[in-house]
């Protein structure tokens, strides 16, 4: 039903995927899931450990190698061994278990620090009233401090991003902004800052390469750019959802 669809909180990744007329959940990418396990593994590394699951390809007896992923016998293997886990499992091969933990290493050598005192990938509520009617939303920040200066309270906010593009493909502030708009980012770090209720004063967009030499980036948001792509989202992407159609925007920044 209508009111069912939306009664329940809308997340970003819902949103976005409404903006892009996208109807059917696509089956998640092998890419996907190594950059959901570097999440995880990050963020959240017990959690990572208790779901990791490592597959191994069957060997081809005749030749002594590992089938390809392609072939029918290692697809009838997987999803047996699939068959097998709970739904949230995250299900890598040895080369990409041994990925993740690389990625993961540069990516806390280039700073991304989870402290004690961080809230990290911590889920995220609010009621915000768009034109009348109340929305209830609702994400999980992938890792934000919080800060007080004189009564003032304030917060950081990091989204962390995965990519098989080379790093040189995000040179220049200009082009990344263009990339990271096209890909949602600058405006699912707004939908996040509009759930905090508080001023968020710096957001940071780390990038880290999931292929060798596995480099990380990091940019930070300009404070108007974010305040501007919170405004879209108020202003033009919530109403256009609860009316049901969507905007034809061109967006300039």
């Amino acid at each position: 039903m209508v009111n069912d669809y939306f009664a329940q909180p809308l997340s970003w990744t819902r949103l976005k995927k409404w903006l892009d007329g996208k109807t059917t959940e696509p089956r998640e990418t092998a890419e996907q899931t190594l950059g959901r396990a570097v999440h995880a593994r990050i963020l959240q590394p017990v959690e990572y450990l208790q779901r990791r699951a490592i597959y191994s390809a069957p060997i081809n007896p005749r030749s002594g190698a590992e089938f390809g992923a392609n072939t029918k016998a290692a697809q009838s293997a997987r999803a047996e061994f699939e068959s097998t886990l709970p739904d949230d499992a995250i299900v890598l091969s040895e080369a990409d278990a041994i990925r993740v933990e690389l990625i993961a290493k540069a990516v806390a050598a280039s700073g991304f620090y989870v402290g004690e005192n961080d809230r990290v990938e911590t889920h995220v509520e609010r009621v915000l009233n768009v034109n009348g009617v109340d929305v209830a939303l609702h994400g999980y920040v992938d890792k934000y401090t919080e800060g007080a200066v004189d009564g003032y309270t304030f917060a950081n906010v990091d989204e962390l991003k995965t990519t098989a593009k080379p790093i040189a493909a995000f040179s220049g502030r200009d082009k990344f902004y263009w990339e990271a708009l096209e890909l949602g980012y600058l405006h699912q770090l707004a939908f996040y800052s509009l759930l905090l209720e508080r001023d968020v004063t710096n957001c940071r967009i780390i990038v880290a390469e999931t292929v060798e030499p596995f480099r990380v980036a990091t940019v930070n948001v300009r404070y108007q750019t974010l305040k501007r792509c919170q405004s879209d989202i108020l202003e033009v992407f919530l109403p256009a959802w609860l009316d049901q159609k969507r905007p034809d925007l061109i967006l300039e920044y």
